[in-house]
């Protein structure tokens, strides 16, 4: 479920809406056959039998379901955040050796703080380009508990980078 609020709403599930929530509880799994940004008509008439019988079930109010049926509905799915790549690709390359099925991962990297070091990166990479250094890293440490805060690293060259991340 989160991850199919943030490929159509951009957000994790926790922050969304009932209409938002019942659009997603009611898409099938033959994406053919009710997809956002298709079939509009039927995905909305779905949502909103779903919000009219949770009315009735009491578990919202109508006030709530007509509101909520007031939403827009969303369009083509929007891209999956990548805002720790490095931690990503880690997980891709020892996700076998983890002997795990799942693709959901807990890390100790804090995401507002990630996004913060993320945009003073950028910020320094631009003005640092003038000078011809394409290149910048930030990995940021709670030393007492021992745990990665920030992950991050740039690099002029995507496909075939010239760092590497070390792990300790």
């Amino acid at each position: 479920m989160d991850a199919a609020a943030w490929r159509y709403f951009g957000r994790s599930a926790e922050s969304l809406s009932w209409g938002e929530m019942a659009t997603l509880a009611v898409l099938p799994n033959s994406p053919s056959l009710v997809h956002p940004g298709k079939n509009s008509p039927r995905l909305i008439k779905k949502r909103n039998d779903l919000l009219d019988k949770l009315a009735v079930l009491k578990i919202i109010d109508q006030s709530t379901a007509n509101l909520s049926k007031l939403e827009p509905i969303p369009g083509k799915p929007q891209q999956l955040p990548q805002n720790a790549p490095h931690l990503l690709n880690r997980f891709k390359a020892e996700r076998s050796a983890l002997k795990t099925g799942s693709t959901r991962i807990t890390s100790t990297l804090d995401y507002d703080l990630q996004l913060r070091v993320s945009s003073l990166l950028k910020r320094y990479n631009n003005r640092y380009r003038a000078n011809d250094i394409n290149n910048i890293a930030a990995l940021v440490l709670d030393v007492k508990k021992v745990l990665y805060l920030v992950m991050l690293a740039t690099s002029t060259n995507r496909k075939t980078p010239n760092w590497k991340v070390m792990w300790i």
